[in-house]
């Protein structure tokens, strides 16, 4: 019987899972439906990873099978790999014949561009959400999207527990070698309950964790923490005397962790840096280890490496990234399936060699191994993918190096913010302790019980360089990091009170306080954030971010609803007609639909050789063109296809740069032709565009001030005096305005911006346009007007076309928008012109009928 006052395990296993369920249930970024945040509404998900898994659960319940392509993800250009209906009968990548059997302009059927995740975690989902499959389509929609929004709450929680079990079970593992080493007492009690509360807290796991995020990072920590443990007891297995015994446990447990190396690389390429690192404590394993434990381990590594390969399997076989990129270290390919193959055939060449081998043989024998299958990786087509690994990693892509949680924690030149704080509040204020933990972690000197620590004494500082130079691997690198302090800090906290805490049973009252708080001070931004979210009576606060991210939920749902309606209506590519003349705002001559016309914009990059009109796929003109970052958003709520996607360059070529050509550029032409290109029907852009335009600028070798010239694309797009005064693109009308407006500072990137009340969006569509023509004297001045009512954000434009008539008599203005009802189209050809160019007195007036139908086909309209 445990004396009174004493930690026991399962109560501080209870605490901890508690506590870690409640910080993420608290911290939730849900969003509910309606303004006052009624929980009766409902609420939605607004992480775009997460949202575009709810598109491949969506998906795989409707079509049985989880798809290797997309139709919808980004533009088909020139050089992304698209896998074709030929390819996945033939075994042949469209990326591969591409050059050959597609001539520019040919439109390419195909299943769409390649998904760079693999599938397991989307089978894994589609097991919980099965239950939905037969729902109505709106209401599947909105149990996916919950349900998958809410797994990794749990996850998260599962792997706190697994972090305080793993503690526990280290301390209570430990030799009586390391006890002699420490006066002080070690309890697994009190190693669960700091390792346990410190995961909880730390926001590096909350981050991937919290309900209402449905990414698939929570799921891979949780199999880590768990992999890591098996990997631990398979050591010691192989540091057992018991030559038969251990042979079969350690051979049950290669099996466990090949179980889960295979689910973690068909979850997430990147944990081949998992694979990586238990090598490399197999390794040290097989060197140190005792004669009698190394055929036990050896055996265990290739049990471990050829479960490995069959569990992954069924996710290799179909990845399209076997013909697109065949020995990519990023995406599924035949790196993974080699690299399985020689760790098999190492560990079973080492239970033949090694049992009989000194250390010294041993590890000559790996650094020989080794050394040759660098040098063969770095003759063959494996150096450009050791290369592309080595970039992902440190995010020196540009891409890469533009995305969030690809960033450094410290200061770099592509994050300025970085430094100490910002590490200690993903990682902790333990992060510093972290050379006194690794110490503790360091392998007893003993043979038989060295093993006990060695995973995590590997597997530390790896992590925690790969956390610091990209932030996503903080939630993996806080599993060893917590588990160490739960190693080193009790011990440390007793032998500080030991003399001066009398009597025995005062010592005890002020330990387990102590232990309590030191990870809760550790993270105390998190630890205020949930006191504050527990105590708010509303449970979905009205937030700015909450109001511009259902302002955006509104966007999607018109696009949605606007694709249903004209999803069977032919192509503007398609259409024939007279479409040249003169832009009725700048008065420059545009190129028909389907050419590029224009000309070459100042201050701004070319269009590359895949945007240009004989590098582009011709491509149905339905996608929406967007900044990247609002893709999946898009593809799952909208079902629209998109232009650039959040997956940005993994999906082959620059689309993610085209928004922002776009949307900086100067000149109409060379913006009617990226839309063309690209196939895109529709632009969207929010009130928050700005707030990227630093970055934007600097990927188009532009100057911010210049990007924020009044005469590029967005500000003609977003200023209310130029919208509503009908003084945009000739090629756009717009559609639609969310009637969702919210307080903000329109210009982040320019000083001195100014604070006014916008709508959370605008969409515009590309249309041919009416082509109104006019006559008269050379030289003479027209005019037309058109009013065009937005009912659901209560306003109103008057749109107006100016031309000049040529030498013949003859103008064309460009008019993207139709009369509605009653109302036509007011024209006038001037006798008296003002400074400004408006008609002061007319010689002719009237009024004109523009169909619908001549604005989509571009038809000539003639003014009699």
């Amino acid at each position: 019987m445990s004396r009174p006052g004493r930690l026991r395990l399962p109560g501080v296993l209870v605490l901890v899972l508690v506590a870690s369920l409640s910080v993420r249930w608290a911290n939730h970024l849900r969003r509910s439906w309606l303004p006052a945040g009624d929980p009766a509404a409902g609420w939605f998900c607004t992480d775009p990873d997460s949202l575009y898994h709810m598109r491949r659960v969506e998906r795989f319940l409707s079509e049985g099978s989880v798809a290797a392509a997309d139709p919808l993800l980004g533009a088909p250009l020139a050089d992304t790999p698209l896998v074709s209906a030929e390819s996945r009968t033939t075994g042949k990548g469209a990326g591969q014949d591409r050059a050959a059997t597609a001539a520019p302009g040919t439109q390419i059927t195909s299943l769409g561009t390649a998904i760079p995740w693999p599938p397991v975690y989307t089978r894994v989902l589609g097991l919980f959400c099965s239950s939905f499959k037969d729902a109505a389509p709106e209401a599947r929609r909105r149990s996916i999207e919950q349900l998958v929004a809410s797994l990794p709450l749990w996850f998260g929680g599962l792997t706190s527990l697994l972090v305080a079990l793993c503690a526990a079970d280290l301390v209570r593992r430990m030799g009586a070698e390391r006890r002699a080493m420490s006066s002080a007492p070690m309890s697994s009690a009190m190693a669960a309950l700091v390792a346990g509360l410190y995961h909880a807290f730390a926001f590096g796991s909350l981050k991937y964790s919290h309900l209402g995020t449905g990414d698939h990072h929570a799921f891979v920590a949780c199999l880590s923490a768990l992999l890591f443990l098996t990997i631990s007891r398979l050591l010691e297995a192989g540091a057992s005397n018991a030559p038969a015994p251990s042979q079969g446990r350690a051979i049950a447990l290669g099996v466990g962790a090949g179980l889960l190396i295979g689910l973690l690389l068909g979850t997430w390429v990147a944990a081949l840096a998992l694979l990586v690192l238990v090598e490399a404590a197999l390794a040290w394993g097989l060197v140190a280890s005792i004669r009698p434990g190394t055929a036990a381990l050896a055996k265990g590594g290739l049990a471990l490496h050829l479960t490995a390969l069959v569990v992954l399997l069924p996710a290799l076989l179909p990845s399209p990234w076997l013909d697109l990129e065949p020995w990519s270290m990023v995406n599924l390919s035949h790196y993974h399936l080699t690299h399985l193959l020689i760790g098999a055939a190492l560990c079973l060449g080492a239970s033949f060699l090694f049992p009989g081998a000194s250390p010294r043989r041993r590890a000559a024998y790996l650094v020989v191994c080794g050394a040759m299958l660098l040098m063969a990786a770095l003759l063959t087509p494996l150096a450009g993918a050791l290369g592309q690994a080595f970039s992902w990693v440190g995010a020196t892509d540009p891409f890469m190096s533009a995305v969030h949680e690809s960033q450094p924690l410290l200061k770099s030149l592509g994050n300025q913010n970085g430094g100490p704080s910002l590490a200690a509040r993903h990682l902790g204020w333990g992060l510093f302790a972290a050379p006194w933990v690794w110490w503790a972690l360091r392998p007893a000197r003993s043979k038989a019980s060295g093993q006990t620590t060695l995973i995590w004494w590997v597997s530390l500082p790896p992590l925690l360089i790969a956390a610091l130079f990209q932030r996503r691997f903080s939630d993996l690198a806080l599993i060893p990091l917590a588990i160490g302090l739960g190693v080193w800090l009790p011990p440390l906290v007793v032998q500080i009170l030991a003399p001066t805490a009398r009597p025995r049973r005062l010592h005890q009252a002020i330990l387990f306080p102590i232990l309590l708080a030191l990870p809760l001070a550790a993270h105390g931004r998190v630890v205020v954030s949930t006191a504050g979210r527990i105590g708010q009576p509303e449970p979905y606060p009205e937030t700015a971010e909450a109001i511009r991210e259902r302002g955006r939920r509104e966007l999607y749902a018109w696009l949605r609803m606007r694709h249903e309606e004209v999803a069977g209506a032919a192509s503007l590519l398609e259409k024939g007609g007279d479409l040249g003349g003169h832009n009725p705002v700048l008065g420059e001559v545009v190129g028909a639909v389907g050419s590029r016309g224009g000309t070459e914009s100042s201050g701004i990059a070319d269009l590359p050789g895949d945007l240009g009109s004989q590098g582009a796929l011709t491509a149905p003109p339905s996608r929406v063109l967007a900044q990247w970052d609002l893709g999946h958003a898009i593809e799952w709520y909208a079902g629209v296809g998109t232009v650039a996607s959040n997956f940005g360059a993994y999906i082959g070529g620059e689309a993610h740069l085209v928004p922002w050509r776009f949307f900086l550029a100067a000149d109409e032409g060379l913006a009617e032709a990226m839309l063309e290109n690209v196939g895109a029907r529709w632009v969207l852009l929010t009130d928050s565009f700005a707030r990227n335009l630093e970055t934007a600028a600097a990927r188009l070798n532009l100057e911010q001030e210049a990007a924020a010239e009044a005469g590029r694309m967005w500000r003609r797009l977003t200023d209310g005096e130029a919208v509503w005064s009908g003084s945009h693109p000739s090629f756009l009308r717009l559609v639609h305005v969310s009637p969702v407006e919210h307080q903000r500072v329109l210009y982040l990137g320019r000083r001195g911006g100014s604070s006014r009340r916008l709508p959370a969006g605008w969409i515009w569509e590309r249309v041919a346009g009416a082509r109104v023509e006019f006559t008269g004297e050379p030289g003479g001045s027209c005019e037309l007007r058109l009013g065009v009512e937005f009912p659901a954000a209560d306003r109103e434009m008057e749109w107006v076309g100016r031309v000049t008539l040529d030498g013949d008599g003859r103008g064309v203005v460009r008019v993207p928008y139709a009369t509605a009802g009653e109302k036509r189209a007011r024209w006038q050809v001037a006798a008296v012109v003002n400074s400004q160019g408006a008609i002061e007195q007319s010689s002719r007036a009237g009024e004109l009928l523009i169909p619908e139908e001549a604005v989509l086909a571009g038809r000539r309209l003639t003014i009699p």
